[in-house]
This record gives C-alpha cells, sequence and structure tokens, in this order.
C-alpha cells in the first residue's frame, strides 16, 4: 500500500550554547519532513519515532561540526521498518555534507529507534525521510 504524506516541517531551535565551541554565535534548526511511508505503518507513528531523536541528531552535528566548519544541509534516508520493529537495510538517498561522521551518527541513530511490533502478516514497511540541518 503506497501512501504519500503532506509534507510537515518539524523544527527545533537549538541554542548555540549546545556546541562545544565557546563563541558560536547563532543556532542550529533540525527540520524533519513528513516521512512518505509505503506499508502498514502510520505517518504519526514514524513522525513520533523521527521526532524523539531530535537531540541526538543536534549531538551528532555538535560532534561533527565546530564555529569553523559549521555547514547548512540536508540528508535523505530510506530505511525499512521490520514487522517486529527494528530498523533495517538504512540508505542514504541524498547527502548534502560529504562529512561522513555527520552521515555514520545519523544511520546509527536511526537503526537504535525501536517501532511497535505488528503481526507478521502486516509485513514490512518502507520509508524516506528527509532531515534538514541549517545552521544560522
Amino acid at each position: 500500500m503506497k501512501r504519500i504524506s503532506m509534507i510537515l516541517l518539524f523544527m527545533i531551535m537549538l541554542p548555540a550554547a549546545s556546541f562545544t565551541h565557546e563563541r558560536m554565535t547563532g543556532g542550529l534548526n533540525i527540520l524533519l519532513l513528513a516521512p512518505i511511508v509505503y506499508g502498514n505503518r502510520t505517518d504519526s507513528e514514524v513522525i513520533t519515532k523521527i521526532q524523539s531523536k531530535l537531540n541526538s541528531y543536534s549531538t551528532c552535528y555538535a560532534s561533527n561540526f565546530t564555529h569553523d566548519n559549521a555547514a547548512s544541509f540536508k540528508i535523505r534516508f530510506r530505511y525499512t521498518i521490520l514487522w517486529n520493529g527494528k530498523v533495517s537495510d538504512i540508505q542514504i538517498l541524498f547527502s548534502g555534507t560529504k562529512n561522513q561522521g555527520m552521515t555514520d551518527c545519523l544511520t546509527s541513530i536511526l537503526a537504535q529507534i525501536a517501532f511497535d511490533a505488528v503481526p507478521k502478516t502486516e509485513g514490512n514497511s518502507v520509508v524516506e525521510q528527509s532531515i534538514l540541518f541549517r545552521y544560522e
């Protein structure tokens, strides 16, 4: 079953103090576009789980960028939510950064997300999700 979601934006403004560099000004905006879900999982279930990791996404950013190399970019993922709730087959469809540490960090966060199990007969769901990082 293919469903295409309306695009929703979720934004969190994180103060520069969340970075290790003391002289940073401005902040980081993390925008999550609504996922496109193929399968029996609901958009709201996916949004809730992805949104619950916003602090982890900002930690990835702070660990991989400093004031001197702060950047704005988008990363688009495709992943499978297995019927048992585990995330697998994480692929990066598009990356606006060449910072491998950042993409590795985000991939590991996605792999840790646990969804509720559904009956095996409902099968797996495939999700496409974009995360935008905008440093101001």
